[in-house]
């Protein structure tokens, strides 16, 4: 944006409603002598404003600078970010609640089979097919994992 159009207009021309409001709620404690930043939308994008006060040689404040900075790029990464680390948290808790009770119970079945006599095969067909199942369903949670995981990239 061309910076001429700004000479010679108030900030009340120029600024939209959302942030001339906002620096008019913040002119108090801007002229007490404090620095302010907050975010807005201006034409379709996000930027980060700050107000800095500007003090005489008395060192009371006269007036103040308005700096506008786009950041819609930086606001669309961090959404980027956030929607990855949600992911990953998902990610996280089906490798440590999901994955671990299958794992468990193909433990507890491998040790079972392991304790029976040989001559019980009836158990050991049972406990083999308990065996089967969890590792199905240890292969179904894998699948989650690696799909949740391609989802990041």
């Amino acid at each position: 944006m061309n910076p001429w159009v700004f000479i010679g207009k108030s900030i009340y021309e120029v600024l939209p409603v959302e942030i001339y409001t906002q620096i008019v709620e913040l002119l108090p404690s801007l002229l007490a002598g404090h620095y302010h930043s907050f975010e807005a939308m201006f034409h379709g994008q996000v930027v980060l404003n700050t107000l800095q006060p500007i003090a005489n040689e008395e060192g009371q404040v006269e007036s103040f600078v308005l700096a506008s900075i786009d950041i819609t790029e930086r606001k669309k990464n961090e959404e980027k970010i956030k929607e990855r680390n949600s992911l990953l948290e998902e990610i996280a808790w089906l490798q440590s609640h999901e994955m671990r009770r299958p794992v468990a119970n193909i433990l507890g079945l491998m040790h079972l089979i392991k304790m029976e006599e040989q001559d019980e095969d009836r158990k050991i067909r049972l406990y083999l097919e308990h065996l089967e199942k969890a590792t199905e369903h240890l292969d179904q949670v894998i699948h989650k994992v690696v799909a949740k995981a391609n989802g990041i990239v």
